[in-house]
């Protein structure tokens, strides 16, 4: 299967953004770390759209990735000099709304978040050293 591209209009730059597509959904959704702003993008009309409830925890250097209609923001640096976090926050894309889930069992930051076979995992990053370990 060839992969193509899709050209979407520019984001603010210089935001530290990350984004996912929700499963049943064809808008990307963003979340900037910088503060709580989340955006989606719909590329019918190639337009990010600001209509997302804001993120409870402003973050950067965190995971992301979605299950379902879900959209889970995992661990990361609240300032650049604190240490990892260890939350996890859900946002319901259906209902437009965030909830807090079950925190890591450790805390982490810049780490890649997957889903296989209907489970999140978080692995590796960082939290004053590198981390070796994945989480489910």
């Amino acid at each position: 299967m060839a992969i193509s591209w899709l050209h979407a209009e520019r984001v603010a730059p210089g935001a530290n953004i990350a984004s996912v597509s929700p499963r049943h959904s064809s808008d990307t959704s963003s979340v900037d770390g910088r503060d709580t702003r989340a955006i989606r993008y719909n590329p019918d009309t190639d337009q990010w759209i600001s209509d997302v409830a804001p993120c409870p925890t402003g973050r950067y250097s965190f995971g992301v990735a979605a299950l379902d209609d879900h959209l889970y923001v995992v661990g990361g640096f609240e300032n650049r000099s604190g240490p990892g976090l260890d939350l996890v926050e859900c946002y319901d894309v259906q209902r437009n709304e965030w909830t807090s889930v079950a925190p890591m069992s450790s805390c982490r930051a810049s780490l890649s978040v997957s889903v296989l076979d209907g489970c999140l995992y978080a692995v590796g990053g960082f939290n004053e050293s590198a981390l070796n370990a994945v989480e489910r």
